[in-house]
C-alpha cells in the first residue's frame, strides 16, 4: 500500500543461515519504501535457533535496518504473504507514515507475574505517547506462549498417566509453573492487563510459538532476543484502522459445566460432576486410546466456548492430560457454562473471507491460529487466494499459538481457532 502519507511493504527470506537470512529479510522488506520505516515487524519460524541462532538472525537484520527503527516480533509456526505459504523462513512488514508517533513497550517474566509484565509494557507505551495528539491509538503485541513442562526420566509429554510426584506437581502446579516459567503461557492475563491499562487503545496480538510442539519460543525487541516476555508497539496516528475477528466455528450441541478447577484456574478437575478426562471422552464419544502424544493436536479442533457480556466469544483449548485432569492452554472463565464447537476445512477458509465482509482493503496485518494451518495442509493456498483478491501486494498473515483482538475500550477477546486482522 503506497500513497504520499503512508507506505507498507512486506518482504521475506528462505535462506538457511541465520545472519544471511536476517540481512535478506530486512533488505527485501525496506527496499520497496520511498522513506525510512516508521516501524518494523519481524517474524521467523523456530528453525534459525539451530542455524546460527536468533541473536545472529537479529544482528543480520540490524546490518541493514536503519539505526533506531522501532522493531518488535517473534517466532511463529508459519506465515502467508504475497510470495506464498511457508512453514520455514522469515517475513517482515515495514510501515512508513508521515503523521504517526511510535512507542515501544516490553514486559518481562510473563508466566511468573503477568500483571507486572503488562504494567511494565503499557507504562512504557503510555510514557512514549503522552505528548501525541493524533486521535487514533492502537497497539500490536506479541507474548511468549505456553511451554510443555519437562519431567525427569519421562521428559516433555502432553499426556502423562502417572509418575512419582505427579500428585505433588498438580497440587503445586500454579506455584511451580510460575517459579519455573513453564506450563500455560498466561498470555490472556498479560493481554487483559495490557488492554485495561491502555483503555483508549484498540489492538491485535499473537502468542509466540515454535512449530506447534509448544516447547520454546522467542520474542524480538529492538536488538534483543528474549523469552517469557511481551513486546509491544504503541501507535498514535491520524489514520484510522479497522480490527476484525472471525472463527468459522459452529456449535456441536455438546455442553458441560465446569464444577471444579485447580492450579490457579488452569486445571479442570471435574466437569458435569465427574472426573474431567473421563467425562470429556464420554461426551466426545472417544475411546481412552486417543490419549496419546497426538491428543493435543486432536482436541485443538474441538475448542469450547464461554460467552460473557464484556467479551467476544472466547474459544478455549484442553491442552494437556495429567492423570484424570485436563490442563487448559488458557484459563476457563468462572461460573460460565461451556459448549464444544467444531469446524470444517471449508469453514476455516470462509472464516478468513469473513474478516473482510464485502469490503476491499489495501493493507492488512493478520494473525491466525497455527492449528488451522496444520489442518488445512495444501488447502492453505485457498486462504492465500482470498488474501490476494482482497489485498493485493501488501499483507502478512502469521500463524501463532493464540490470538487476541481488542476492538473497543472494553471489548476484547483472547482466542484460539480464530482469524484476526488489522485493516487499512
Amino acid at each position: 500500500m503506497k500513497n504520499d502519507d503512508f507506505e507498507a511493504s512486506v518482504g521475506m527470506t528462505r535462506k538457511w543461515d541465520a545472519r544471511e537470512a536476517g540481512r535478506e529479510v530486512a533488505r527485501n522488506t525496506i527496499r520497496k519504501l520511498k522513506r525510512p520505516p516508521s516501524f518494523f515487524l519481524l517474524f521467523s519460524t523456530i528453525h534459525y535457533e539451530k542455524n546460527g541462532g536468533f541473536q545472529e538472525f537479529l544482528d543480520g537484520v540490524w546490518d541493514v535496518l536503519p539505526k533506531g527503527t522501532p522493531l518488535i516480533g517473534g517466532t511463529i509456526a508459519g506465515f502467508i504473504n504475497p510470495e506464498g505459504c511457508f512453514v520455514r523462513g522469515a517475513s517482515a512488514m515495514a510501515v512508513s507514515a508521515r503523521r504517526i508517533d511510535i512507542s515501544l513497550g516490553i514486559g518481562y517474566n510473563t508466566k511468573r507475574n503477568p500483571k507486572r509484565a503488562a504494567r511494565e509494557c503499557s507504562s512504557m507505551i503510555q510514557k512514549g505517547l503522552k505528548n501525541s495528539n493524533y486521535p487514533n491509538k492502537w497497539f500490536i503485541s506479541f507474548v511468549s506462549g505456553g511451554k510443555v513442562p519437562s519431567f525427569p526420566i519421562i521428559g516433555k509429554k502432553h499426556v502423562v498417566d502417572s509418575f512419582i510426584g505427579l500428585k505433588f506437581f498438580l497440587i503445586f502446579f500454579n506455584k511451580l509453573c510460575s517459579l519455573l516459567q513453564i506450563g500455560p503461557g498466561r498470555d490472556e492475563d498479560v493481554l487483559e492487563g495490557l488492554s485495561n491499562n491502555l483503555k483508549k487503545f484498540r489492538g491485535i496480538a499473537g502468542t509466540s510459538c515454535d512449530e506447534l510442539k509448544l516447547e520454546r519460543n522467542t520474542q524480538f525487541f529492538m536488538k534483543k532476543t528474549v523469552t517469557n516476555s511481551i513486546v509491544s508497539l504503541g501507535i498514535s496516528s491520524d489514520k484510522d484502522v479497522k480490527f476484525t475477528s472471525a472463527t468459522g466455528l459452529t456449535p456441536s450441541g455438546i455442553k458441560f459445566t465446569i464444577d471444579k478447577k485447580g492450579g490457579g484456574g488452569y486445571i479442570l478437575k471435574k466437569i458435569n460432576k465427574d472426573r474431567a478426562v473421563d467425562e470429556y471422552l464420554k461426551l466426545m464419544g472417544w475411546p481412552k486410546e486417543v490419549l496419546d502424544e497426538r491428543l493435543y493436536r486432536k482436541v485443538f479442533y474441538y475448542p469450547f466456548i464461554q460467552k460473557t457480556s464484556n467479551r467476544l466469544s472466547s474459544p478455549r483449548m484442553l491442552g494437556l492430560v495429567y492423570g484424570d485432569e485436563f490442563i487448559s492452554a488458557a484459563k476457563p472463565l468462572d461460573e460460565v457454562d461451556a459448549e464444544i464447537f467444531t469446524s470444517t476445512g471449508k469453514s476455516m477458509i470462509e472464516s478468513v473471507n469473513d474478516l473482510f465482509k464485502d469490503e476491499s482493503y489495501e493493507f492488512a496485518f493478520l494473525i491466525s491460529c497455527g492449528t488451522k494451518m496444520e489442518t488445512l495442509g495444501n488447502n492453505i493456498y485457498n486462504v492465500k487466494k482470498i488474501l490476494d483478491k482482497k489485498l493485493g501486494d501488501d499483507y502478512l498473515l502469521l500463524y501463532v499459538g493464540g490470538e487476541f483482538t481488542k476492538i473497543s475500550d472494553d471489548e476484547f477477546a483472547f482466542m484460539y481457532q480464530s482469524d484476526n486482522a488489522l485493516l487499512m
